[in-house]
């Protein structure tokens, strides 16, 4: 009889949670403004890759780096 009742609240839960969930989905596709889904859209994003922009800061800064680098060797060549 325990076991009935645990599982007669986790289905209820389960359920309250997934009407809540829907309930947000439906609240965002009949909004006017889609400035809501493109901020549901970063944040996704985020959790997707949360790394990305950081790794994207740092491939820049090594294309920059590795530029500096070859600099110093063309100038000297085009010194002699």
């Amino acid at each position: 009889m325990q076991t009935d009742n645990v599982f007669l609240i986790i289905c209820g839960t389960l359920i309250l949670v997934l009407l809540i969930n829907a309930g947000i989905l439906v609240a965002l596709l009949r909004s006017e403004s889609s400035g809501q889904l493109k901020v549901l859209g970063k944040a996704f994003e985020s959790f997707r890759d949360p790394w990305g922009r950081g790794n994207k800061d740092l491939k820049e800064l090594r294309e920059r780096i590795s530029k500096l680098e070859n600099l110093p060797a063309e100038d000297a060549e085009n010194d002699h």
